[in-house]
């Protein structure tokens, strides 16, 4: 495959984002409800492939628009920290931001890998599903690859905007001059308030 088209370095990126803990739930449940669908014979139709086919293009534009959020994000904190450099100051939580940002733009590509790859098996898997009279290579395909495909990404997809929108929210909630407040605070404290206060930005 050429370079130029490659994900295998983006998904790399985001998993080294994840714990075992996450890996656990950010996959585990996927494949429940994949195991879910197949044994109560649950099989996507037409209309509801249509919306997840809008579904898909809505939240890859949107996900496209947060890369441009991030950066901006981290413009902003490179900016700030040069100008607390420069009267003296070390910027709290600096480290940790900048961490959380590099994460997240492994984390909301990955995401726009899945949407993308939701959109072409839902196109793919209402082709089949409209034939009259489907081929066996067409009833097998259906039933055990490309629904419980679409029902693993989307719930992937939706575990992934959950943890996009909750450190979106954490990066625009939690300054960093709450953490200098803290720290000024707790001079007389050992090092670890600081560990527990950066923390917060996971």
């Amino acid at each position: 495959m050429s370079k130029k088209i490659s994900v295998i370095n983006i998904c790399n990126q985001h998993f080294k984002t994840l714990n075992i803990r996450d890996m656990v739930s950010f996959f585990g449940l996927p494949m429940v409800l994949v195991i879910i669908a197949l044994m109560l014979d649950i099989r996507l139709v037409k209309e509801t492939l249509s919306l997840l086919v809008s579904f898909g293009s809505i939240f890859t534009a949107l996900l496209l628009s947060l890369l441009v959020l991030i950066f901006d994000q981290e413009t902003k904190l490179d900016e700030k920290a040069d100008l607390w450099n420069s009267n003296n100051l070390t910027i709290p939580l600096f480290k940790k931001r900048k961490e959380l940002l590099g994460q997240l733009y492994s984390n909301i590509s990955f995401s726009i890998i899945c949407a993308l790859i939701l959109v072409i098996a839902c196109l793919v898997l209402s082709q089949l599903l409209s034939y009259d009279s489907p081929s066996q290579l067409n009833i097998f395909m259906s039933k055990w690859l490309l629904n419980p495909l679409v029902v693993f990404l989307l719930t992937l997809t939706a575990l992934n905007i959950f943890m996009i929108l909750k450190r979106i929210h954490t990066l625009l909630t939690v300054k960093p001059e709450d953490g200098l407040i803290s720290k000024r605070s707790s001079q007389v404290s050992n090092s670890k308030n600081d560990d527990d206060n950066e923390e917060t930005l996971a």
